[in-house]
């Protein structure tokens, strides 16, 4: 008996993509900036705040995405997840490595549009 096709929402899963990859990042910083209570310097905190909004960012691209594409598999929310994180430790690996040229800063925009993109491809298979 062949398998029952999957409907999801390839609209649904960019814009919740999207919508959680920010809240992400509030969130992150939100609990970064707990995390950093009684922290004493100029810097303080920063590492933090940077771990907070890429982790946050990251899952909540995967979080997101996955809610927004209707799906009710778990699976599919966990690879999503993982995936977001994945591409996010690999550009800032290619961004930085790319520094040297001056073009690292390409990877800001393109990180969160491959973490879309994996997505998308995760959440309609």
């Amino acid at each position: 008996m062949p398998a029952p096709t999957r409907k999801i929402s390839p609209l649904g899963t960019i814009v919740g993509g999207t919508v959680g990859g920010v809240v992400g990042v509030f969130l992150g910083a939100f609990v970064a900036e707990g995390i950093s209570k009684g922290c004493q310097g100029e810097d303080c905190g920063l590492l933090n705040a940077i771990l907070g909004v890429g982790i946050g960012e990251a899952l909540g691209v995967g979080i997101g995405a996955h809610v927004g594409s209707g799906s009710h598999e778990l699976d599919r929310l966990l690879l999503t997840s993982l995936t977001s994180v994945g591409i996010l430790v690999g550009g800032t690996v290619v961004g930085a490595g790319l520094s040297h040229a001056g073009v690292g800063a390409i990877m800001i925009p393109l990180t969160p549009a491959l973490q879309l993109a994996a997505a998308l491809a995760i959440e309609s298979r």
